[in-house]
């Protein structure tokens, strides 16, 4: 029954039983309810009818509240659901973002972490990453002051509720603590805590850690975790596995690229050293043929060229070996990685280069392949300013530039030197042009060259950009 039925029905019902009362009284039993005992029937059976009627009235608007009860707090339930729902998709996709940008491997666990408290209500947070005997190498907190870490000091091992998981592979939700037999206490220093849940961080079978949470709040106070919280915490725990998977195949391919690279870089600098004491041992013979017969001024122009030759020798080897520590690692970014080797180039060259490095290259990356290749080839560019370009000033800048084909890293190596001319044909000529070409072009990047002589030397190098999701993520 609706509210205005109601309303309606407690005015005209009392209305019809007086009329039906009067009717009785006037036409049907006059005789016996005009006089005063029959008044005395009249009010018996109003004031019994009223009572009937009010009981009727309130019982159905009692029953209509506890319906309306019951609806809000349906509702409320609902947009409860819906709100933490909101809160554990948002949280997803802060993840998603972290996963897919260039952050480095621990700021983006921490990241999880954090985001695993925020969705669950808890205090206290923490991520432990193992190695492949399972034993804990880096244990990452979140929640934790300064002072509270500096008092823990030693990381854990794995022992009381941590250690179960290694074990098990299964989440575990415990809603006090110290009443656990699995316990074993917390060290001198350690904040109190009650509600703990610790989910594995697995992936194709492969263990990487585990994720911990302590203390979950909610404004009437502590409360244990729910099953809810333990499968909304299994999402970020799969996208850390993720990002450690991702992370792991990283490195043994930027290695697997670096070893190549070693390889390569070897065999030229086998080719080049022979040539060079090739010579040397030609122009040995020359000036002790001088010596011998009795020109000292022809023996000492092939000292000269001895020495010359010796020295560009020494120099290449050093940057070789520059070159070798240079290579990709997977512990820094590419932007830091060429800026250890310019500081090293401008010490060992005397050449002043001024490294640029333009808005957004800290959030993009390449892949391992590509960027092994442009640290060589801008390696080789700074290489040839040194030998060729007879200047004491060099520019390396990187930037995100937007083409047809989308965002690519363009590398520019400039000088004012002395130039030269692109066009000249002789055998062996540019040969390190073309070789830094072959770089570029076989990882799907482009190298341009504008030059002149007297008009220094532009090399423009573009490198397709690592698009696949935590593909940049670095270990």
């Amino acid at each position: 029954m609706r509210h205005r039925t109601l309303r309606w029905l407690t005015v005209a019902a009392p209305l019809l039983f007086l009329a039906a009362v009067d009717l009785l009284r006037h036409q049907v039993w006059p005789e016996l309810l005009h006089p005063w005992p029959g008044y005395l029937i009249v009010l018996a059976l109003v004031g019994v009818a009223a009572w009937l009627f009010s009981r009727a009235v309130f019982d159905r608007i009692e029953r209509m509240e506890r319906r309306i009860v019951g609806q809000n707090h349906e509702l409320r339930e609902i947009g409860e659901t819906a709100r933490r729902q909101a809160t554990q998709l948002r949280a997803l996709h802060e993840a998603e973002l972290a996963l897919s940008s260039d952050l480095t491997l621990e700021t983006l666990l921490r990241r999880i972490v954090e985001l695993a408290r925020e969705l669950t209500g808890a205090r206290y947070g923490a991520l432990a990453v193992v190695d492949d005997a399972g034993h804990i190498v880096r244990f990452l907190t979140s929640g934790l002051t300064a002072e509270e870490l500096a008092r823990l000091g030693e990381p854990p091992t794995g022992r009381g509720l941590l250690g179960p998981i290694f074990t098990d592979h299964r989440p575990i939700r415990v809603d006090e603590i110290a009443g656990d037999p699995r316990s074993v206490g917390f060290p001198p220093g350690h904040p109190p805590m009650r509600t703990y849940l610790g989910l594995p961080i697995i992936l194709h079978g492969r263990t990487y850690g585990n994720l911990y949470l302590t203390d979950k709040h909610s404004p009437s106070g502590p409360v244990p975790f729910t099953e809810e919280d333990e499968g909304g915490v299994s999402l970020f725990a799969a996208q850390a596995a993720v990002a450690m998977e991702n992370a792991r195949l990283h490195s043994q391919v930027q290695g697997l690229a670096a070893s190549v690279e070693r390889e390569r870089i070897a065999r030229e600098l086998h080719d080049s050293l022979a040539q060079a004491l090739g010579y040397v041992r030609l122009r040995a013979a020359a000036a002790r043929d001088a010596l011998a017969g009795g020109t000292p001024a022809s023996a000492e122009a092939a000292l000269a060229q001895i020495g010359e030759v010796a020295g560009d020798a020494y120099l290449e080897v050093r940057e070789a070996i520059l070159g070798l520590r240079s290579g990709g690692s997977g512990e820094r970014s590419l932007a830091d990685a060429l800026d250890a080797y310019v500081a090293r180039y401008r010490e060992q060259s005397g050449v002043d280069v001024a490294y640029e490095v333009g808005a957004g290259v800290a959030e993009v990356g390449l892949a391992p392949a590509v960027e092994v290749q442009l640290v060589r080839i801008v390696q080789e560019a700074l290489a040839n300013v040194r030998k060729h370009a007879r200047t004491a000033r060099a520019v390396l800048r990187l930037d995100v530039v937007v083409g047809p084909g989308g965002p690519r890293l363009r590398t520019l190596v400039a000088d004012e030197g002395r130039g030269f001319d692109l066009d000249v044909t002789t055998v062996g000529a540019h040969f390190g042009l073309a070789i830094m070409r072959e770089r570029a072009e076989g990882v799907g990047g482009t190298l341009e060259i504008e030059t002149a002589p007297g008009r220094g030397t532009r090399v423009v190098v573009t490198m397709p950009l690592e698009t696949a999701p935590g593909a940049a993520v670095r270990a």
